[in-house]
């Protein structure tokens, strides 16, 4: 066993030891210290009790008002916001939103995407390998191919990359007609197909 300095009080002190027996400072060789609560004495961090005063050096966990403050620093700005814009709160009640609404509705809207959307189903039932197909996307001009001819009667004039037979990747170019006759059906008055060998 050698022995040290204090860093304290200089007075020689084991390297076994953990304290100075004289001032109470830890031993450097123990590590970093914190500062005893009770009589201000050095403690080693792992020490649980002072060896000056006895007092536990352990930190305690306060579950107190500081909580509640802070809950009610961030809940009070977000129950404010709420009461002055009620608008803002998304509804999820769908149904009773398109009960409300007229229905025949549908017969005025104009459903441009939709038309695309429908008449892309019957071009893929005419395709070789409909799960290849890849259509324009909406970036791409998609809505710029659909011609309105009223009645709800829709010409697209677009194209499709999918596969042939062969496997070859091909775009074919379709041109046809499509007409809604109900909020949820779609009627095919004409299709052509062109295929191009890309």
């Amino acid at each position: 066993m050698a022995l040290i300095k204090c860093r304290e009080c200089d007075n020689e002190i084991s390297t076994m030891a953990k304290v100075c027996p004289n001032c109470g400072a830890p031993n450097n060789k123990q590590g970093p210290t914190k500062k005893c609560k009770k009589c201000g004495s050095n403690v080693g961090l792992k020490e649980k009790k002072c060896p000056n005063c006895g007092a536990s050096t352990q930190l305690q966990i306060s579950t107190g008002k500081g909580c509640l403050i802070v809950f009610l620093v961030f809940a009070i700005p977000v129950l404010i916001i709420a009461l002055i814009n009620p608008s803002s709160t998304p509804t999820t009640n769908t149904s009773s939103q398109k009960s409300s609404e007229d229905p025949n509705a549908w017969k005025t809207r104009d459903n441009k995407s939709m038309a695309y959307i429908m008449m892309e189903d019957f071009v893929k039932r005419k395709l070789k390998a409909p799960s290849t197909a890849e259509f324009p996307g909406i970036f791409d001009g998609k809505l710029d191919h659909v011609k309105s001819l009223g009645g709800q009667k829709y010409r697209i004039v677009s194209y499709v990359d999918a596969q042939n037979t062969f496997g070859a990747q091909i775009r074919t170019r379709f041109v046809g007609e499509i007409q809604q006759t109900s909020e949820d059906e779609w009627q095919l008055i004409s299709l052509n197909l062109i295929e191009i060998i890309l």
